[in-house]
């Protein structure tokens, strides 16, 4: 036996604890409806569900024992400051555990805490309940101060904590010293502590060689840490979560599962090859949990976070000359693929390959989602009901009957009684469930329908009119999740069910119309195979992988300059209709040599306002002046890419852990929204981070995918190719050389802080070496709410009271819902360009 000790100071987090099992239990609640208005924007928005009200009305905290046995567990917390279970289950659960630790205090008093939780928290101390906090904010963290009373010497500190799981789950606490005194604790272990901090230090130094293999091996490098033994890690690929057990899908039905490793990491080596690239199916996300053994037969995990790509396998897949030929190639590879996706299923539909098929038990967790009315349904849902309308003599017989039966009990909207926690609220959401509506009712016009009670042409005339004012709101406003690779895509998901099969002229109309604004939008966003802009929502993966992003996929079928990819959900559907965007779209994809293309154009009812400004070497976006200094959410505000595919940005993190849950999370996201302002290839932002629980903004720097990076004073330098970009902070920064985001990350700290942004390239001042030197004669003033730069190529730049000056005169922006579209030539204000 051995422990854990651990000192506390004022104002940081306890994170040593051994904990319980996780436990989850379905949340049974009476059928209800409810009303509330779709999001008006792209933030946190929160609908109280009838599910919800209907369990805090009843769940009783009172009579929660005090446990003192079963913790198992060692919570190892590496980069994360709170004790985190968060998750995701598509369907309404409890989820609790308890966790213990010990502090060791100098005398009787009581000592000042605080508490953060999403969901509700009780605490003991020495047996005695003390403390009890139920804000039940939904993935909202909630706060409170309080008091323990601590004995001298050893006190057990035991938390029991629960929430409520609608689908994503904030499910973590956080408690936090405020007491001046510094406090000592530990946790019991069944190992030495050696032996123990050995492990954790071996995980802790663990990073992966990159965060996307195109080819080679995929490795991870375990540090200079002085190992006297080898140790052997057992590597788990897309692990699922093991305290939930669901027979349908959850939305990432794309992971792939290998077999588990177990590889030796020799003493003297620091690198250990997992495998290669092309031993991988290539899908999207991919998780690695290192599991290494202790002596006690218990297991210490780490994941690590990345994403596969084979390239040259998939350049040879759809590589057609016209995009009738690679829809032809998309849609015969989609088919073959060993998913239980219901996009699978329909591209065999599609190539008249289901007649033989048991088609539901082949496909089974799809229909078991809708079924049991999970969420995301409405993504399996409107496609499979749109391709059905268009083939349904192409379905197996068996499957008509399962067919009507799921369409008929299924509920569309929040005007019929349910208990479930679809998320219907944005406009993807919202969408989705309208096509589904009408396409059912159409369907099956003479039905009744089991949830709703109507007939299915009652069902077919409420969707069709939900549909009119959905396309009315985005015919004006454009998407409220403005740019979003992640979400634009399941938009196509309705537009392109739409489109194939509806039974109006009226809406097939609608249809189209949004996809032309659409693919419009993708044009002038297109960077070198991508789309890369400002976006309303975003995760981790979607700006570390741009090439497994289903909107490179759709790039590559229409334009033949994308990334092809397994991500199928509206490129199945694209593959299936003759639709092709306008051939003047062209034009906006790449511009020439010398070239620039500047947008400008409002999203959604906040009216969020994309800058961007490309060449062929690189391009700059940004939200320009967009909720500045507010709480954020997933909103990607800056962005630069350069060369072939290389994504840069700025954010400042909404949690500590690396690849977390959170939304906000470490990478992805904005805990407080930055004030940012763009003058074509020069960016001008400022965070005050005053309000922010992290106080620090960083750059993501992908160091494996750069040729040259110049790191001096204020500045960091970078080339890509032809592609030059300088970013300068006005306070300190350093590079992170540790942990999972080893070289990755330049990190500067401070409540308020200014930065600049410019991009360049060998076409504009010639060598990258006349760059710096250009760069390192920039004049820089920084004051508390103003920045200013005598640019090299611009002159004096300002920002001031949240305005961007030139030559003192004020910036004025085309701030309306038009795609406002300039594209001219670059003009060479640098004498001595090739020098």
């Amino acid at each position: 036996m051995g422990e854990v000790n651990f000192t506390i100071g004022q104002n940081e987090s306890i994170k040593r604890f051994n904990y319980r099992n996780v436990e989850v239990s379905k949340v049974e609640t009476p059928m209800d409806t409810m009303s509330a208005e779709m999001s008006p924007n792209e933030g946190y928005y929160e609908v109280e569900y009838p599910v919800r009200t209907h369990f805090l009305k009843n769940n009783d905290l009172g009579n929660v024992p005090l446990v003192e046995d079963g913790f198992r567990n060692v919570y190892t917390p590496f980069e994360r400051d709170r004790v985190d279970f968060s998750t995701f289950i598509s369907v309404p659960h409890k989820i609790y555990t308890y966790a213990s630790t010990h502090i060791i205090a100098g005398n009787n008093a009581d000592y000042q805490f605080e508490i953060k939780t999403c969901g509700a928290v009780i605490i003991w101390v020495n047996g005695d309940k003390q403390f009890m906090y139920a804000p039940y904010s939904r993935n909202h963290p909630s706060c409170k101060e309080f008091s323990l009373q601590l004995n001298t010497g050893d006190n057990e500190i035991v938390v029991y904590f629960e929430d409520l799981a609608e689908r994503d789950v904030s499910f973590f606490f956080q408690l936090i010293s405020k007491s001046v005194t510094q406090l000592n604790g530990y946790i019991p272990i069944k190992v030495d502590s050696s032996e123990y901090i050995g492990v954790e230090e071996l995980l802790q130094n663990a990073h992966l060689e990159r965060d996307i293999f195109l080819d080679g091996n995929v490795s991870i490098n375990f540090g200079p840490c002085a190992r006297s033994s080898d140790y052997v890690v057992q590597i788990r690929t897309n692990p699922k979560t093991e305290y939930v057990h669901s027979e349908t899908q959850d939305g990432d039905i794309t992971d792939f599962v290998v077999k588990n490793m177990s590889l030796t990491l020799h003493r003297e080596k620091s690198d250990l090859v997992i495998a290669k690239v092309e031993d991988f199916p290539t899908a999207g996300f991919t998780k690695f949990q290192l599991d290494v053994e202790l002596s006690d037969g218990s297991w210490m995990s780490r994941q690590l976070s990345c994403s596969i790509y084979n390239k040259n396998k998939f350049l040879s897949i759809v590589n057609g000359n016209s995009i009738e030929e690679r829809k032809h190639q998309a849609i015969h590879y989609f088919s073959e693929l060993k998913l239980e996706d219901i996009n699978v299923a329909l591209s065999n539909v599609f190539l008249n390959k289901a007649n033989d098929m048991d088609f539901y038990q082949k496909y089974k967790s799809a229909f078991k989602l809708v079924e049991q009315k999970g969420d995301c349904s409405d993504f399996v849902l409107a496609p499979l009901l749109a391709v059905y309308n268009k083939f349904s003599d192409r379905f197996p017989i068996a499957f008509h009957s399962k067919m009507k039966e799921i369409a008929l009990n299924f509920r569309y909207w929040i005007d019929e009684p349910g208990n479930d926690v679809m998320w219907y609220f944005s406009e993807n959401h919202a969408l989705l469930f309208h096509v589904s509506q009408y396409f059912a009712g159409y369907q099956y016009k003479d039905e009744k329908f089991g949830v709703s009670g109507r007939l299915g042409s009652d069902q077919y005339q409420i969707g069709k009119q939900r549909l009119r004012e959905w396309f009315a709101a985005f015919f004006k406003y454009g998407f409220s999740e403005w740019n979003s690779t992640t979400y634009l895509p399941i938009d196509f998901i309705g537009f392109l069910s739409l489109y194939l099969s509806a039974p109006d002229e009226e809406i097939r109309d609608f249809a189209k119309r949004a996809l032309d604004y659409s693919f419009d939008i993708i044009a002038l966003n297109y960077h070198k195979g991508t789309m890369t802009s400002t976006f309303g929502r975003v995760y981790e993966h979607n700006l570390k992988a741009m090439q497994l992003g289903e909107i490179s996929n759709i790039i590559q079928i229409i334009w033949g300059n994308g990334y092809f990819n397994n991500a199928l959900r509206a490129s199945a559907l694209l593959a299936m209709t003759d639709y092709e965007p306008p051939q003047t779209y062209d034009k906006y994809l790449i511009p020439q040599t010398g070239q620039y293309l500047r947008a400008e154009y409002l999203q959604g009812k906040n009216k969020a306002l994309t800058y961007l400004y490309k060449t062929k070497e690189y391009s700059m976006a940004s939200a320009v002046n967009y909720c500045a200094f507010d709480r954020g959410h997933q909103q990607h505000i800056l962005n630069v890419s350069l060369g072939d595919c290389t994504i840069l940005w700025i954010n400042n993190p909404g949690e500590s852990e690396y690849s977390g849950e959170g939304r906000p999370s470490y990478w992805a996201g904005n805990d407080v929204l930055p004030l940012v302002h763009q003058y074509n290839n020069l960016l001008v932002a400022r965070y005050d981070l005053s309000k922010s629980d992290y106080q620090f903004i960083h750059l993501y720097l992908p160091y494996w995918d750069l040729d040259e990076i110049l790191e001096e004073k204020h500045w960091v330098i970078i080339r890509k190719g032809e592609a030059y970009l300088a970013v300068f902070f006005s306070n300190d920064y350093e590079r992170s050389w540790e942990s999972a985001i080893f070289g990755r990350e330049i990190k500067a700290s401070g409540k308020s802080q200014s930065m600049i942004i410019k991009c360049s390239s060998k076409s504009e001042v010639g060598s990258f070496n006349r760059f710096i030197r250009l760069i390192q004669t920039e004049v820089i003033d920084v004051e508390d709410n103003a920045i200013s730069i005598n640019d090299f190529e611009y002159g004096n730049v300002s920002m001031m009271n949240g305005m961007l000056f030139r030559a003192n005169q004020k910036v004025d922006y085309l701030q309306n819902y038009n795609l406002n579209i300039s594209i001219g030539r670059k003009i060479d204000h640098v004498n001595e360009k090739n020098s």
